[in-house]
């Protein structure tokens, strides 16, 4: 929860600027950083939501193992197309010294660290 804290505050930045200043590379850039603002959305309300369901009602259906491993694997599934799609975008990262093509690289980068990080907490269960 976290980190999709900390993604979902890079992606609202983002997202506000480019509403704001226009200032996007391409429409796939906005398009991608909007994704993961909703994917660090979708983690930050549900993970908590199932943290409560188990504990409140252990014999719940919502709260079963299987609940959980389909939240995950959906996690999993919407965190791996964020990652990839950033990454694909930014061409596995970006050299901010040597680039003049984003506005905001430093961001950018920070997004796509952050995208593989919540990536990998479903993937080591």
């Amino acid at each position: 929860m976290l980190f999709s804290l900390i993604e979902i505050a890079i992606s609202g930045y983002l997202t506000g600027r480019f509403n704001s200043r226009n200032d996007y590379s391409s429409a796939t850039e906005r398009d991608r950083v909007r994704y993961v603002l909703f994917a660090s959305i979708f983690t930050f309300v549900f993970s908590p939501l199932f943290l409560v369901f188990f504990r409140r009602s252990p014999t719940s259906i919502v709260s079963s193992v299987g609940a959980h491993v389909v939240f995950l694997a959906l996690s999993w599934v919407i965190w791996t197309a964020a990652a990839a799609a950033v990454t694909e975008m930014l061409g596995g990262g970006l050299n901010c010294g040597a680039q003049d093509i984003y506005a905001y690289c430093g961001q950018l980068n920070a997004l796509e660290a952050f995208a593989w990080i919540i990536w990998y907490v479903p993937t080591r269960l």
